[in-house]
């Protein structure tokens, strides 16, 4: 294994041990309460979805994005590469990314153990503050390392996670549950010290320390007294209660001086009041003790807030929500797939579709049980529903207008060609190609002869696949003067579709003469060749294209169908083959390129040069073909096509194959920089035959001795055309 691909599984092994290491603290932690007699509480529900999103899933989130976004830097542009910035700027990304990840570990372990006001400060100051240090620390590393201003490309990244982290911070800022867990159990005596910010608790008290709060809007203990009205003033006075105007909290002060304060303006009847044994928070005007400027007792017929909250936790949806549920789900599944689902997808990704349209109403219906202090199944099953409807509402006006399918039904028979025309391509940019087909009908129905029109509904038909009314309208636009690359490529097409080869490799051949670097319609027929036995033609279309891209410098396109084509050579049963009479091959930027097999090597592509007298190879093509030879002559002065003089040496090759016909002793010339070429003293073996089919030339090699191909009636004859690169020795 060498370091490249240790490296590439760096941020893997990262990720493993950062998962580990927080296992191992989590235990290491929790064996350490048990030892101390401390009771964990409030790991469930909200803060359970919280704790699994920051340990696991954003990690790992980040982690990926990262090692994607890296990998698609190399591949899109590799000359990045090269830069001598590129490795400190990737090893300070990952370092930021390390220190993020940590600091989120923290954070999210702060508020599993220490049930105080500090721990939601610190985790609303990650949220804040986390995705602008991310993206600062990574635009600042661009420019510090490799002199580039990222700043574009980072800011939707940015947005995202400011948006996620901005909805948690909002939940911790209002949500009642929030304040429960780290405000309401076990804290009371800290509580009124939140203001300042610093209220600190080190640990937890023992289960036998411990005031759990009471799940009631009434005074934890009543004393016995023996006037119940005076002892509930006496007891409402004597109670310390704190009051909040919004962040700002307040007291400790006692009933009679709320009411004082109430009347004296400071506070109001909405203010927010606690007291120890209290839940959470309320206004004023909620207290029953306090209600009304009287210190007076709870009435004995008034509901405790914790048999209500039960109460309606408890309340179940009837059957005509759960049927109008259903219904709703249903129809905006179908609406998903009928207008969101590609042609010809599989069956996995339209389940991923109808499933996913389901997703919105489900994460509002999460959102909505964790915000709510009372979540029940009515009221979820209620959101759920108010949001499908929303949903197929919106999305369902929005797809009609935008596809013209309420125009259509409203105004047909005003709409002109060119509206039609309009709202094809508009369909086009949604990529409905139902929306397409119909729009384009309706265009031709106007105007008949126009054979663009016709042309684009014959693409649209071959991509849903109703190929013979393709090739109708396909044929029906040629014969009307329309001729295009992309016109021959869908005609090609839907004949290969309907198992028509022949007229498949002859219109792929005239896409071909118009665009040469049309690499889909190239590989296809190089398969069709293939399928018709003549695989050393299919090799030469795709080496003739290979070869011009590696004289340039670029990789090859064809390499892996090149093998699968050489493969098929070596399986194949020389019967079968359609080149036993004759090698066909294709031009290609002006060249013909002959597939030759040298020993025990795989063909390569050697030019077809009428203008040099001998093949010439270069040293390691002999050399890695491992082909028996022998020099003739170890020092020739060699003339290149630019006048050089170049030192090679002449060597007779004992077997060469030129596609499917082989040659013996064959003269040579070898050097370092030789280009692959096929001379004449190999080429005088063949009888040569140039043709024009298609809108392409071919060159047609038939061995000597064997009888010569003749030309079709329709086909163009001419002489060899020579070569512009010649080599004499």
């Amino acid at each position: 294994m060498n370091m490249e691909q240790v490296g590439s599984m760096v941020p893997l092994l990262l990720f493993i041990a950062l998962i580990a290491g927080s296992v191992w603290f989590t235990r290491r932690s929790a064996r350490q309460r048990g030892v101390r007699g401390e009771m964990l509480y409030g790991t469930k529900g909200w803060l359970g979805f919280f704790l699994v999103t920051a340990f696991v899933l954003t990690p790992l989130v980040g982690i990926g994005t990262q090692l994607r976004t890296f990998t698609d830097l190399e591949l899109r542009t590799p000359v990045v590469l090269e830069l001598a910035g590129y490795v400190p700027y990737k090893a300070f990304c990952w370092c930021l990314l390390l220190g993020i990840i940590v600091w989120q570990v923290w954070m999210a372990n702060r508020l599993r153990t220490r049930y105080e006001p500090e721990s939601v400060a610190h985790a609303k100051l990650f949220l804040a503050l986390s995705p602008f240090v991310m993206y600062l620390g990574d635009v600042g590393a661009a420019w510090a390392f490799l002199a580039i201003n990222a700043t574009g490309e980072d800011v939707g990244r940015t947005v995202r996670g400011f948006i996620s982290n901005f909805l948690w911070y909002l939940y911790f800022t209002k949500s009642e549950r929030v304040k429960n867990t780290y405000l309401g159990a076990g804290q009371s005596a800290n509580f009124g010290s939140f203001e300042t910010g610093r209220a600190r608790v080190r640990k937890l008290k023992p289960l036998e320390q411990r005031r759990e709060p009471v799940f009631a809007d009434v005074p934890v203990q009543a004393l016995p007294v023996s006037d119940p009205a005076s002892a509930s003033i006496e007891d409402g006075a004597q109670q310390v209660w704190w009051y909040a105007e919004g962040e700002h909290r307040s007291g400790p002060v006692s009933a009679a001086q709320l009411e004082q304060l109430l009347q004296a303006g400071t506070i109001s009847s909405t203010t927010l009041v606690w007291r120890e044994g209290r839940l959470t928070w309320k206004p004023l005007q909620q207290i029953p003790e306090l209600v009304s400027g009287s210190a007076t007792a709870a009435p004995s017929d008034v509901e405790p807030d914790f048999v209500r909250l039960d109460r309606l936790r408890e309340r179940t949806a009837g059957a005509p929500l759960w049927s109008c549920a259903v219904v709703l789900s249903v129809a905006l599944m179908w609406f998903s797939l009928a207008f969101h689902l590609p042609e010809r997808a599989s069956f996995g990704y339209a389940l991923g579709v109808g499933l996913g349209a389901l997703l919105i109403p489900v994460v509002a219906v999460a959102i909505f049980s964790l915000w709510t202090a009372y979540p029940s199944q009515r009221k979820n099953l209620q959101v759920f529903v108010g949001c499908c409807a929303v949903l197929l509402a919106t999305s369902g006006a929005s797809s009609l207008f935008s596809r013209g399918y309420v125009e259509r039904w409203l105004n047909k028979d005003n709409l002109s060609a060119e509206d039609f025309r309009s709202q094809a391509n508009k369909c086009a940019q949604l990529r409905d190609l139902r929306c397409q087909e119909s729009s384009w009908r309706e265009y031709v129905r106007l105007r008949p002869e126009d054979s663009t029109g016709i042309a684009r509904l014959g693409f649209v038909l071959n991509q849903r696949d109703k190929h013979e009314e393709a090739i109708v309208h396909l044929k029906k636009s040629m014969d009307l003067g329309a001729g295009a690359y992309d016109l021959f490529a869908y005609y090609a097409d839907s004949h290969e579709k309907l198992g028509h080869t022949g007229d498949a490799i002859e219109w792929s051949y005239k896409a071909l003469s118009v665009a040469p670097s049309l690499v889909d319609v190239r590989g296809r027929l190089a398969g069709l060749l293939l399928k018709t036995h003549r695989p050393y033609e299919a090799l030469s279309l795709l080496q003739a294209y290979d070869s011009q891209l590696e004289a340039k410098g670029i990789r090859p396109y064809f390499a892996a169908q090149r093998i699968s084509i050489e493969t098929a050579i070596d399986k194949a049963e020389p019967e079968k083959n359609e080149e036993r009479m004759a090698l066909r091959l294709p031009m290609y930027a002006g060249h013909f390129f002959a597939p030759v097999t040298l020993g025990s090597g795989k063909p390569k592509p050697f030019m077809v040069d009428t203008g040099a007298s001998l093949t010439s190879l270069s040293e390691a093509v002999l050399r890695d073909s491992k082909a028996v030879y022998r020099v003739v002559d170890p020092k020739v002065q060699m003339t290149v096509a630019d006048g050089r003089k170049v030192a090679a040496k002449g060597v007779v090759i004992e077997s060469m194959k030129v596609g499917p016909f082989e040659l013996k002793n064959v003269p040579a010339v070898v050097c370092t920089d030789c280009v692959s070429l096929l001379g004449q003293a190999s080429l005088t073996k063949f009888d040569m035959q140039s043709v024009r089919a298609q809108g392409v030339e071919f060159l047609l090699l038939a061995q000597r001795g064997t009888a010569a191909p003749q030309p079709a009636s329709n086909l163009k004859t001419s002489s060899p055309q020579p070569n512009a690169q010649t080599q004499t020795p």
